[in-house]
């Protein structure tokens, strides 16, 4: 089996398959078969056993790689089921099938679901929530559909359980500082620690990573002649977060190269907004789906946090916001936190802001508010003409006069 898989892996995907199967009346078993691809390229595996003579047959097949794979599912899951029994059980661990492209996934999945079904083993799957596709509905479905197939167990809670996740990764920082015959509490301030906690987004391998930059910003520092304090302070982990920033912008172009430069401008603009309303956090109308989308793609790649779900404004009806908290590296890059509100989100009236509704022509609005009496000329400027006739009720020629 390995061979072949080995034989198509390196196969071009456009290229035919021949594959020879023999079949057996008896318990003669054939497992696979042999896979040729072009001029002598091939592999073939056998798991025959024979007690008695049989009449054999041979099928050779011109086929695909995709087709293989559906024809050859029986015998795969004659050997995944024998050898599950002879181990009574087991795990098949799938890690990071966010590598795959998202249309692609379902497929994956699908084939995973069938060939392991029933068979006496486990499937775990390890990818990224953002950028997971699972399931495609359709005329059949493909996938494996959350609550059906699958159960779904978020190991990244960020900050959906703030509280217990910032408690996990100080513990894993004290026992790391145990370790190396350090006293935790004589190592950060109470104001760092909630900074490092917001700046990694809840994950464990950036809290560490920043908390080891920060340890190098304050021995570069020294005493600090702001709090005089030799501990490691909120000015040291936004420093550590903010010479990350730049790397972030590379991996958005690895990770994402077809969304990049639209996704770089978006973050730009909320570094902007956020900068201006002196908040690091900010709320998104959940209809609109373009810009959500947006959202979504910038949380899979760490510049955006959730925070709150379906988050209502008192002015603004029925309407739903989420809640997010921008990546402190932006801010921190731009030597913008001085004054920013990091952690007012934790209190429900402070983030129930109208002003902290962002929009993608949040700028224009703005520029409209700051000047009240260039928006009255407008508003004068495209009245009736001399010698017409006004009218109170006739709709303005410029919907928005504040616009200009």
């Amino acid at each position: 089996m390995s061979e072949n898989l080995r034989v198509l892996k390196f196969a071009p995907l456009d290229a035919e398959i021949q594959w020879s199967h023999r079949q057996s009346a008896g318990n003669q078993v054939d497992a696979l078969g042999r896979v040729s691809v072009g001029s002598g390229l091939g592999g073939s595996i056998s798991a025959s056993k024979s007690q008695t003579r049989e009449v054999t047959r041979t099928e050779t097949i011109t086929t695909n790689k995709a087709e293989y794979l559906e024809r050859a599912l029986v015998d795969f899951r004659q050997l995944i089921s024998s050898a599950a029994d002879t181990l009574s059980g087991g795990f098949i661990f799938v890690d990071d099938l966010y590598l795959i492209s998202r249309s692609d996934q379902p497929r994956v999945l699908g084939y995973l679901h069938r060939l392991l079904k029933d068979s006496g083993l486990y499937l775990k799957i390890g990818s990224i929530r953002y950028a997971t596709n699972n399931y495609s509905p359709g005329d059949p479905p493909v996938g494996m559909q959350e609550g059906h197939d699958a159960l779904e167990v978020a190991l990244d809670k960020q900050f959906n359980y703030y509280g217990s996740t910032k408690a996990f990764l100080e513990r894993i920082l004290e026992q790391l500082a145990t370790k190396a015959e350090v006293d935790h509490s004589r190592l950060y301030t109470d104001g760092a620690l909630d900074r490092l906690m917001l700046a990694s987004g809840g994950v464990a391998r950036d809290y560490l990573r920043l908390a080891r930059s920060a340890i190098e910003e304050a021995r570069s520092r020294g005493p600090s002649t702001k709090t005089g304090s030799t501990r490691i302070i909120v000015e040291d982990v936004n420093a550590a977060a903010g010479k990350i920033a730049p790397s972030k912008f590379e991996d958005l172009r690895n990770d994402a190269p077809e969304e990049a430069d639209a996704l770089q401008v978006r973050v730009i603009d909320l570094t902007n907004f956020c900068r201006e309303r002196k908040s690091a956090y900010f709320l998104v109308d959940i209809q609109d789906s373009a810009l959500m989308d947006e959202l979504r793609a910038l949380q899979h790649l760490r510049f955006a946090h959730l925070l709150f779900q379906s988050e209502t404004i008192p002015d603004r009806r029925s309407q739903r916001f989420n809640v997010y908290l921008l990546d402190i590296a932006q801010l921190s890059f731009q030597r913008a936190t001085q004054g920013v509100d990091f952690d007012g989100w934790q209190h429900r009236e402070q983030r129930r802001n109208r002003r902290l509704v962002y929009s993608r022509n949040w700028s224009n609005d703005q520029r409209g508010k700051a000047d009240p009496n260039a928006a009255k000329a407008s508003e004068k400027a495209v009245g009736p003409k001399e010698g017409e006739r006004g009218d109170a009720r006739t709709k303005p020629l410029v919907e928005n006069p504040r616009l200009f």
